[in-house]
């Protein structure tokens, strides 16, 4: 048995998976965990790609197959994520409660068609795009912004972040 004491307090830590149960029972809130996201969906190598993250981090590389990737991790408080793919558009969007105070950050991994468009908008939010030879709409409010450009239209917009554009 493990016990912690903490002023004046005895805790036998064999208890807190009955504890969390009976908290749960109630409708109390207990511990939530960031969760490991890993999904796939075949893509149009032209198709658009949206992404919508609030904070945290969103790295897109453009690769040689035919789908959109998606794996990372979901922060602590996030309700999930909206991966879903109608014709050529796919969307890619961490859901957050209502009240999104508390919630951590959640990073995400995305591999896209490498002639995929792009339109990305985070809050606070890093974004970073390697490889893509599509047009791209990256906007972020206070997050830094970085992009490789092609031939196609890029926009970069932030309102107290970094913009670095690397011609490819």
């Amino acid at each position: 048995m493990t016990v912690s004491r903490r002023s004046g307090v005895v805790l036998d830590l064999r208890g807190l998976a009955t504890l969390a149960g009976a908290c749960a029972g109630l409708g109390v809130a207990t511990f939530a965990h960031a969760e490991e996201i890993s999904k796939r969906t075949p893509a149009n190598p032209q198709g658009q790609v949206e992404v919508s993250n609030t904070s945290g981090s969103v790295t897109i590389t453009g690769w040689d197959q035919s789908e959109v990737e998606v794996s990372g991790e979901l922060g602590e408080g996030s309700e999930g994520l909206e991966f879903t793919r109608n014709g050529d558009l796919i969307r890619i969007k961490v859901v957050l409660p209502k009240k999104s105070h508390d919630v951590d950050g959640s990073d995400l991994v995305i591999r896209v068609p490498a002639r995929s468009s792009l339109a990305v908008n985070t809050v606070s939010a890093d974004i970073v795009v390697q490889n893509v030879a599509g047009a791209q709409r990256l906007q972020s409010v206070s997050a830094d912004v970085s992009t490789e450009a092609s031939s196609e239209d890029v926009e970069c917009k932030t309102v107290s972040g970094d913009i670095h554009l690397e011609e490819r």
